[in-house]
């Protein structure tokens, strides 16, 4: 491997079979870690960490040069996993030639810096992305609205990440699961549930791309060869060093993005879609604004964590329909309402923390059923750090919800008193 002990991929030629036949897979196939071939001997997954690679002292593996090194598989690989490989470098638009990857995790690698490339919007494929704990900067990219496939999203502790959660992102139809923590972003939450916005800024979105494709096209035309022989050929003449895409590539990768985007909004009901979201953790960022009480459409949500923002206004009562939620955590914003009555229907709620905002009382009477029977699944309640909720109710609260638990609840009303463990998604 560039940079470490190993040369393993530096001098791997992906079209020497070794001593394979018809029956028998080839070397890479058979012995090296980390590696899954398909029945055709293709290369379809490689996980680099399990390589084992040793680096000298103080230095790097250059991102842009292993997208380069693994040119050849590109067309087939499903899935890339290089998590805590002391990669460095800016991410590289030439990974959209990976145009059929599933998975890719990048997460732990410090050294990678830069933007998110609008380009991988052409990733078409794409399930699982990990970027979390990486030195990436800048906004979202609108044009990775294309990625309908896309299940999970996961940026933590990125701090160099901005702007704000996007609009256009609300048509992403396979959405499950959205962590973007210790960042910067800023703004309102979006409306995702607000169809004919979602559907405008999706337009808006579309718009851009299409401007975008053309312009590569030109490029293209100017290099000589279309975006259709691009797609044909796939060759490393598409692309320049270092892992910048050539015109002729992001020609194609950008037609590929259009494609999907259009398809995507061709398809989607007179209603919005509304992205079928189990976990939304966007904790640690500078939103600001109010919660979205349209967002109570989101009927699969089990985490909704929202903690240390600057968010205001009111708890919204409609949010009593999110019935399979387990963790709500909006504590350490200035939200300044009563606790909403309605919220005593969250059955399947299991951690619950309010704790240092600005709501006030009374404490509704509802929520001393917050526990009730063995169906109850709270286990913890923290409401202290709120100046205008009466230290006598919380008490009484406290009291009658302990009791009716039975060991099984903390309820934390004081900041001087125990506290409940962290919270953790389910």
């Amino acid at each position: 491997m560039t940079g470490g002990a190993s040369d393993a991929l530096a001098t791997w030629d992906g079209n020497n079979r070794g001593d394979a036949g018809p029956d028998k897979p080839p070397n890479f196939c058979r012995l090296w870690k980390g590696v899954t071939c398909d029945a055709a001997f293709q290369i379809t997954g490689l996980n680099l960490t399990q390589l084992n690679i040793q680096f000298p002292a103080g230095a790097a593996l250059p991102l842009p040069r292993v997208s380069d090194i693994l040119q050849p598989p590109a067309a087939f690989l499903l899935s890339l996993d290089a998590a805590s490989l002391k990669l460095a470098g800016t991410l590289p638009s030439s990974f959209a030639a990976f145009y059929n990857l599933q998975h890719l995790n990048l997460r732990d690698n410090r050294g990678l810096t830069g933007s998110l490339p609008s380009l991988w919007s052409a990733l078409t494929a794409l399930q699982t992305l990990d970027v979390s704990s990486t030195g990436i900067s800048r906004t979202l990219p609108s044009s990775w609205a294309s990625l309908q496939e896309l299940r999970a999203f996961r940026t933590e502790n990125c701090s160099g990440l901005s702007g704000p959660l996007l609009l256009e992102w609300g048509i992403l139809r396979s959405l499950e699961e959205l962590v973007v923590t210790n960042s910067n972003l800023s703004g309102a939450l979006p409306a995702w549930t607000d169809a004919g916005a979602v559907r405008a800024a999706a337009d808006a979105a579309l718009t851009a791309a299409q401007q975008a494709a053309g312009a590569e096209v030109n490029q293209a035309a100017a290099a000589d060869v279309s975006p259709a022989t691009v797609q044909q050929r796939r060759t490393p003449a598409a692309r320049d060093r270092g892992g910048h895409a050539g015109p002729r590539a992001t020609a194609a990768a950008t037609s590929r993005a259009v494609s999907a985007l259009s398809a995507a909004l061709a398809a989607a009901p007179a209603g919005t879609r509304f992205m079928p979201l189990r976990v939304i953790n966007l904790s640690g960022n500078k939103l600001s604004g109010q919660l979205v009480p349209g967002w109570s459409l989101f009927e699969q949500l089990q985490v909704l964590v929202l903690a240390n923002n600057s968010l205001t206004g009111s708890l919204p009562e409609s949010f009593a329909r999110l019935t399979t939620l387990a963790v709500l955590d909006v504590s350490s914003n200035a939200f300044s309402s009563t606790l909403p009555a309605s919220w005593v229907s969250l059955r399947k709620l299991q951690q619950l923390d309010l704790s240092n905002n600005a709501l006030v009382s009374p404490v509704p009477e509802a929520w001393s059923y917050l526990y009730v029977g063995s169906g109850s699944q709270l286990r913890c309640l923290a409401l202290f750090g709120n100046a205008g909720l009466s230290t006598a109710e919380l008490a009484a609260l406290k009291g009658a919800l302990e009791q009716r638990a039975t060991g099984k609840l903390t309820v934390v009303v004081s900041g001087g008193g125990p506290k409940c463990a962290s919270l953790q998604q389910p």
